[in-house]
């Protein structure tokens, strides 16, 4: 069922809580795998919105620096950055790169509800012992940060970076099968 948001009005906010939705979705039916690569995607997007580049693509440090300014937890923003790419681009394999293994990245490893881990397996450095991240917990402030990151640009009255975002975040829920109308103002 498509989720009722004013995409035009608030669009990061309709992209948190489908998000959000999204994994509720995948977590209830044991998809615990996709669901962190979907949270993981969601954070490149916010980074992206946050960088305010013109670019497609976000960069490492936009990432990292979009979780260190949003996204607090038992994690640095390199712990997360080396878990995404695993997830993304090592399906969830993980082999780290030499140069990140001398800078002693660790593994990032989620727990579940129901006790199972949906692993991220990076090799670490120097330091055997991974990083062990409530799922429920990375979701909760990711949701977090998401609004956080909202309610910043709402107090940028008309900033570029505020109308921008809010383009390209509405941009990307018009594309989806939502029953709503295509194009928006």
């Amino acid at each position: 069922m498509p989720m009722k948001n004013d995409y035009w009005k608030d669009p990061i906010n309709a992209f948190v809580n489908e998000t959000s939705a999204c994994v509720e979705l995948l977590t209830k039916d044991g998809f615990w795998a996709q669901a962190v690569m979907v949270v993981y995607s969601a954070i490149d997007q916010l980074a992206w919105l946050s960088s305010g580049a013109k670019e497609v693509r976000v960069s490492p440090d936009d990432f990292k620096a979009w979780v260190a300014a949003y996204m607090t937890g038992a994690w640095t923003p390199a712990d997360i950055y080396v878990g995404r790419c695993a997830a993304l681009h090592q399906r969830m394999s993980g082999q780290l790169t030499q140069g990140q293994l001398a800078q002693g990245q660790r593994d990032v490893m989620f727990s579940t509800p129901a006790g199972h881990v949906a692993t991220v397996r990076v090799r670490r450095g120097s330091d055997p012992e991974p990083l062990v991240v409530e799922f429920r917990d990375f979701m909760e402030a990711f949701v977090k940060a998401g609004r956080a990151f909202n309610l910043e640009l709402e107090l940028e009255k008309n900033s570029e970076r505020k109308r921008l975002a809010h383009h390209r975040a509405a941009a990307w829920l018009r594309l989806m099968p939502t029953g709503e109308p295509v194009y928006g103002p």
